[in-house]
């Protein structure tokens, strides 16, 4: 039988595929063999794989995670889904195994998510929206 409900402990995996060209561009996909479809420019020893675990959200944290990003503009409701995708990341990312330039661990907290290179912050936000149904 699915599980008709989230328990605590649950966790969504991603798997996020980034590797450089020659020119230093980054770029990111959700397999190796798909970024190295994609884009032939890729120096081969650049691409490395990372794993970014989050917390599977029930329904109502997902409902909860939303009302800070509804803003009131002249008597009028506006909801940012950049601001409410980044808002998911910093509150439901668990943990990961991304290192910095120097090799060290990074660790998981606002600011480096927030320091996350657009195109990886991406591929992890799109496969977690995915597995919760938030598209």
């Amino acid at each position: 039988m699915p599980g008709l409900f989230v328990n605590e402990g649950d966790e969504i995996r991603t798997t996020v595929v980034v590797g450089e060209d020659r020119d230093g561009r980054v770029f990111a996909d959700l397999s190796k063999d798909s970024l190295k479809e994609s884009f032939d420019t890729l120096v081969e020893d650049s691409i490395k794989e990372y794993c970014i675990v989050f917390q599977r959200p029930s329904y109502g944290d997902l409902v909860e995670n939303t009302s800070p990003v509804i803003s009131q503009e002249e008597l009028r409701s506006r909801f940012d889904p950049e601001i409410a995708q980044l808002e998911r990341m910093v509150k439901f990312i668990k943990s990961w195994d991304l290192i910095d330039g120097e090799g060290n661990a990074v660790e998981v907290n606002g600011d480096s998510i927030r320091k996350l290179h657009p195109l990886v912050a991406r591929v992890a936000a799109i496969q977690f929206d995915a597995e919760v149904g938030v598209q």
